[in-house]
């Protein structure tokens, strides 16, 4: 099995100690998992409620469900727009950026979104659509972006995203 030459690290931020080091680190396609981190578990818990209030059910338990009754087609689109425009989910998630130590007035950011991938064979809801295989940056053409994952339920090998680092070398589609 050949060696993969990028990381996958996990690390608190208490472990950060020079932000330009693991932001550098980051664009040549290292991958961090933060641990411990406050303001992701009440990015969690805040969009799991947004999510109850919708549809009647936690993401987790919905996640489970066979064929899940509470989703309709166009609320799963009203509620990823309640997402996007949720000025409380940015202002948390700039707290969040603000404790590892980024400078809010020099960082831009794509408005949060919600994501529903169903399982292999299902059929996909709402306004975003899974994807094949990318890079990010082949859409905006901004390499020195870093993309923030929060996991709305438990994670395990068939649930989780995928992440290819000879990606992170390719310019654009190819």
């Amino acid at each position: 099995m050949k060696k993969l030459k990028y990381k996958i690290e996990n690390i608190t931020r208490k472990e950060i100690k020079d932000l330009n080091y693991l932001k550098q680190s980051i664009f040549e396609g290292n991958i961090f998992i933060f641990k411990k981190l406050s303001n992701s578990l009440e990015l969690v818990n805040l969009i799991d409620s947004y999510f109850y209030q919708y549809f009647g059910v936690n993401i987790e338990d919905f996640i489970t469900e066979e064929n899940p009754k509470n989703f309709q087609k166009n609320k799963i689109s009203d509620f990823q727009e309640k997402i996007k425009n949720s000025k409380i989910l940015l202002d948390v998630f700039s707290n969040l950026l603000k404790d590892l130590k980024f400078n809010i007035q020099h960082t831009f950011s794509d408005k949060i979104t919600f994501r529903y991938s169903p399982a292999f064979k299902k059929k996909p809801l709402g306004m975003l659509k899974p994807s094949k295989a990318h890079r990010d940056t082949w859409a905006s053409n901004v390499f020195n972006q870093i993309n923030w994952w929060v996991p709305l339920h438990k994670v395990n090998k068939s649930n989780s995203i995928f992440i290819v680092p000879d990606y992170f070398k390719k310019k654009s589609y190819q």
